[in-house]
């Protein structure tokens, strides 16, 4: 992993349209709006599959199509995170206890692909920002504060 590229705030709509731009080091490097990364930094609403369910993948999926999964425990299935722009697969880390399905938080991890299969994000740091209910609503300002000022520096 190169830690010299910073982990960008991202909605998930990005996430879901990022490419592959080149390999270094083993690990994909992925494009989005311009800027190569490997780490994101998105919040979102945690949802989750059930492990039975018959659904494959995420391509397609905008936010609000993903089930909640009866507010059980996360690790009842595939996990998902829901920003309203899209839903993108989460990986938590093993031996992490992750919050309830339902819960507001913040998720910084490796973009990671699989062949033939949408982008999903192997997690990192996962912290539940429920408490906090202005997180939600400021996410969208803090992400185009951060574009605007990573495009202003890029142009200089």
């Amino acid at each position: 992993m190169d830690y010299s590229l910073p982990a960008r705030k991202l909605l998930l709509s990005d996430v879901s349209a990022c490419r592959i731009v080149r390999r270094a080091n083993g690990q994909p490097l992925l494009q989005v709006n311009g800027f190569t990364l490997q780490r994101v930094w998105v919040q979102g609403i945690l949802r989750s599959l059930d492990a039975a369910s018959p659904a494959t993948g995420t391509q397609g999926m905008q936010g609000g199509e993903v089930p909640t999964g009866g507010g059980g425990s996360a690790a009842e299935g595939r996990l998902f995170l829901d920003d309203g722009s899209a839903a993108v697969e989460i990986v938590p880390a093993k031996g992490g206890s992750p919050p309830q399905v339902g819960s507001y938080v913040q998720v910084i991890g490796a973009l990671c692909t699989r062949p033939a299969s949408p982008p999903f994000i192997k997690v990192h740091k996962l912290v539940d920002l429920s408490a906090h209910p202005n997180r939600e609503s400021l996410w969208f300002l803090e992400v185009m504060e951060s574009h605007m000022r990573a495009h202003a520096m890029s142009s200089t």
